[in-house]
């Protein structure tokens, strides 16, 4: 019988400051204002940025690939080491336009290794914590998202204190704590699975390799495939709404004080919704979360483009918090579904989806912005969670069998549906 009790362990106490000193990156809220003091235009700005999420993009399927053959934790390191070399060069390189496009390529080539090596890793210690991974990767998942988010919450903070006095201290720090988390990833992460050592070690040729990949993406099915659109059309509201809320925020009079507490508040419950998925997950079926969150984004977002601050602030906090629970749902349903041998690659499919989506939608966003108004393109934007909740529908009314295997079966929902699992220790 599984114990409904997670003990705690050094192998989740190493995870946890991985993640910490990972996340130590001081110039992450305060980066754009660097640019534009080293004289780029908004326009400049924007097409790095839209780089960034080209580069994650383009790179998802081949380090995902990468992964399989070297494994999450010597992928995690290299990328690690690449954005703390990406750090140091900003701020010791040159800074003309043409270096930052090639370093911020190069940028979302390191988060691409480091943010698919995490989730593998996640799912693999939870596959192996004796628990089972339907019990302990929600807890797992939303103590390292609730870690992140507190840590670059302080990091923001701190980097926002030192950079008057150094831009070059805040990069430096940044880029040092980066370099030590690639360092230590080896000491602080889990060896690889026996199933990733497995295959590492086939001896296949590539050309087998890739039709095997190939046969398995096939494989997946209709049910992995939902889950896969339903959580790239949600990031995909989600990132975008998030990042033009203050311009939102500002359009409808809102003041600049009252903005900044929304968005500390935005960071306070990315701290603490995470915390609240496993409880989430044991009470309600995944597809379930998915269509409740997408039927508040949709309506919060018609709410926002009605033009009245209160409201649209109130939108704001759902959508940084509700969002969070289901995520971490998400996440475990498409990892559960995925082979152990091919995890890399999969969880490269699902990045190039998200981050091609979410890049599309940063530029739909930004235009519906200039043609309605801020306040206008969020009425507009409702359009793309509803779009994910009608598929939802739609796959529940053509397909209701394939729908209900996504969620947990009746065997491990007894061992989940316990009240003292939610007094976890990991």
């Amino acid at each position: 019988m599984i114990s409904s009790r997670l003990r705690p362990t050094p192998v989740n106490a190493k995870l946890y400051l991985y993640v910490a000193l990972s996340n130590t990156l001081l110039h992450q809220g305060i980066f754009i204002l660097y640019l534009i003091d080293l004289g780029f235009s908004a326009f400049e700005v924007s097409v790095l940025q839209a780089l960034l999420f080209v580069s994650v993009s383009v790179a998802s399927v081949p380090v995902g690939l990468l992964v399989d053959r070297i494994g999450a934790r010597a992928a995690a390191a290299l990328g690690q080491v690449i954005i703390a070399t990406i750090l140091f060069s900003q701020v010791f390189g040159p800074s003309s336009f043409w270096f930052f496009l090639i370093l911020f390529f190069a940028h979302g080539v390191g988060l691409t290794f480091r943010d698919n090596s995490e989730l593998v890793i996640l799912y693999e210690t939870a596959e192996r914590s004796g628990q089972g991974a339907e019990t302990a990767f929600p807890v797992l998942r939303s103590r390292c998202t609730a870690i992140r988010a507190a840590t670059v919450s302080i990091a923001i903070i701190i980097g926002g204190f030192i950079q008057p006095f150094s831009w070059t201290l805040v990069y430096v720090i940044s880029g040092t704590a980066a370099a030590l988390a690639g360092v230590l990833a080896t000491v602080l992460l889990p060896a690889p699975s026996a199933a990733a050592e497995k295959a590492a070690g086939k001896g296949d040729t590539d050309d087998e390799v890739a039709v095997s990949r190939w046969q398995v993406l096939e494989s997946m099915g209709g049910g992995w495939a939902l889950l896969l659109v339903v959580s790239s059309l949600m990031h995909g509201t989600l990132t975008p709404f998030l990042i033009f809320s203050q311009t939102i925020l500002k359009d409808q009079s809102v003041s600049t004080p009252a903005i900044a507490v929304t968005m500390a508040g935005v960071y306070t419950l990315g701290v603490i919704a995470p915390l609240l998925a496993p409880r989430a997950m044991r009470r309600f079926p995944t597809m379930f979360l998915a269509g409740s969150t997408l039927t508040l984004l949709t309506a919060g977002l018609i709410l926002a483009s009605l033009g009245v601050g209160p409201i649209t602030i109130a939108v704001v906090l759902i959508a940084a918090s509700v969002p969070e629970v289901t995520a971490i749902a998400l996440d475990f349903s498409i990892q559960d579904e995925m082979p152990a041998d091919n995890r890399g690659t999969l969880t490269g499919v699902v990045t190039l989806l998200e981050s091609t989506v979410i890049g599309a939608a940063y530029l739909g966003f930004g235009a519906v912005a200039v043609a309605l108004g801020s306040t206008g393109s969020a009425g507009a934007f409702a359009a793309l969670p509803f779009l994910a909740l009608l598929i939802v529908v739609v796959a529940w009314l053509v397909k209701p069998a394939m729908v209900r295997k996504l969620d947990t079966d009746g065997e491990s929902d007894e061992t989940i549906h316990h009240d003292s699992v939610v007094e976890t220790k990991l």
